[in-house]
């Protein structure tokens, strides 16, 4: 059974995902594409997970913003005739 959810913290929503799974403890997980995955005891409610959720906020807050600073800064491509590409970071 999956979920998801959503809290505020600092003016920042949060929005997380809930993978129930056989496991003792609640475990959160900031991803490199910003996706934030909580894997939960089956027995752990919503309000429980999102307790817990609130009460690491400030850490996920930090490395999304970690992340954030490794998204590629490109803008968007618009093939014009005779524009250069970065290719392989160069």
């Amino acid at each position: 059974m999956s979920g998801t959810g959503r809290i505020e913290y600092a003016g920042r929503r949060i929005d997380f995902e809930v993978h129930r799974t056989d496991r003792e403890r609640l475990v959160i997980t900031v991803e490199p594409d910003l996706t934030v995955r909580v894997a939960a005891p089956n027995e752990r409610t919503m309000p429980e997970i999102e307790h817990r959720v609130r009460r690491r906020a400030g850490w996920i807050v930090r490395q999304i913003e970690d992340f954030e600073r490794y998204l590629p800064k490109q803008p968007a491509r618009r093939y014009v005739s005779g524009e250069t590409h970065r290719y392989l970071g160069r």
